[in-house]
């Protein structure tokens, strides 16, 4: 399936966002759990990311 991009549905802001996190396929859940590394704060941020990555 390889490493996913992911909305960390455990916590939320004060806008109703939820933070965008990496999940290596390569760990145990419990593993990725402990280690989630956070790419983006939101959905939007995540998403303006990558086209502005995609333009360059």
């Amino acid at each position: 399936m390889g490493d996913q991009i992911c909305f960390d549905t455990r916590t939320i802001d004060d806008n109703r966002e939820y933070p965008i996190v990496f999940w290596n396929h390569e760990l145990s859940q419990e593993e990725n759990l402990k280690q989630l590394e956070q790419i983006a704060p939101n959905f939007a941020e995540w998403l303006m990311d990558e086209v502005k990555a995609s333009d360059s």
